[in-house]
């Protein structure tokens, strides 16, 4: 979506409201994160002029279908990230990461909205703090039930010894 802001900064209206929505499905999904299955994506806010000064501020709501990263079931959450951007047509020595630079008094709010969720998202979902997720040997969701699998790692260098005592010598 692209929002003109020629008006903005000309100085003839004083904010521009911006509403953007996006289906999330499949590919577009995963662009985001492994974990997002689907959901909507809404931004919304207003681009404000405060004599000479132009910033972007607004909403990002994500409402999605995440599956765990420790035991991979599925579950719904809802996430808010606050979205505040200064806004200029031309940088002079400024830090250019700090700013949306314009084109031609236009901004594509699609790239501006995307890279602000790549840097909120966590890198892995959770179903709850606490997930205990999948058993690394038999599989089971150790949440629901818990197996009697030995998951201490065996020292390779002690391999000559196992069964040593399991056996008993005849003499």
């Amino acid at each position: 979506m692209v929002l003109d802001l020629r008006e903005l900064i000309a100085g003839a209206v004083k904010e521009v409201p911006f509403a953007y929505e996006q289906a999330l499905e499949g590919a577009g999904a995963k662009t985001l994160s492994d974990d997002l299955q689907s959901g909507v994506l809404q931004a919304s806010g207003k681009a404000e002029n405060h004599a000479g000064y132009s910033q972007l501020k607004g909403e990002i709501l994500l409402e999605g279908i995440f599956r765990c990263g420790r035991c991979c079931k599925t579950f719904p959450r809802t996430l808010r990230f606050p979205m505040a951007y200064p806004l200029a047509e031309t940088l002079a020595g400024e830090d250019m990461e700090e700013y949306l630079l314009l084109e031609d008094g236009q901004l594509d709010l699609s790239d501006v909205v995307n890279s602000q969720l790549l840097l909120e998202l966590p890198y892995r979902f959770l179903c709850k703090e606490d997930c205990k997720g999948l058993c690394p040997k038999c599989g089971c969701d150790r949440n629901v039930d818990s197996c009697q699998c030995d998951l201490r790692e065996k020292d390779p260098r002690w391999a000559v010894l196992n069964g040593f005592f399991d056996e008993e010598e005849t003499t």
